[in-house]
Order: C-alpha cells, then structure tokens, then sequence
C-alpha cells in the first residue's frame, strides 16, 4: 500500500520586523520615537486551509477521527486560470 507523504502547514504565525517597515513608511510614535512593528496570525480560517492543503476537499481522503465528527459535504466544481 502506498502512503501519502505528510508535510506541516503552519496554521499560527509570530513575526518581528523590527524596523524594516517603519524606516521604509517613516513611521515613529507619538513622541517622535523609532518603533519595531511585528505581527501574529492565528484562526480558525488558518486551521480549515491548512487542513484542505494537506488532505483536500474529497472527504473520502480525510482521516478518521475528522470524518467521525464531520458530515460530507458536496463540494463545487473548482476552476482555475489559465
């Protein structure tokens, strides 16, 4: 039998950025300082893409314990450009 290679999708993401962007958008604060600028990306929205990157939208791949709490659903017809 065959098996699927797994890979990990991040589904949470922390960056610090320091002031790549403040000096590019001189941006400082409200007393003229330097800032540092980072952001953190986390949700639901995350968790479902990165669950479809890795199994797809055929509900006959997914693994057990999701089909278990999971009704299947009839997915649209997907069509891509070019």
């Amino acid at each position: 039998m065959e098996t699927k290679e797994e890979k990990g999708v991040a589904v949470v993401s922390a960056n610090v950025h320091g002031t790549h962007f403040v000096e590019g958008f001189r941006i400082k604060d409200y007393k003229n300082r330097r800032v540092w600028t980072g952001c953190t990306g986390f949700g639901i929205t995350r968790w479902v893409y990165g669950f479809l990157s890795q199994y797809g939208f055929n509900y006959d791949d997914w693994p057990d314990e999701i089909k278990k709490r999971v009704e299947k659903i009839e997915t649209v017809k997907m069509i891509t450009w070019p």
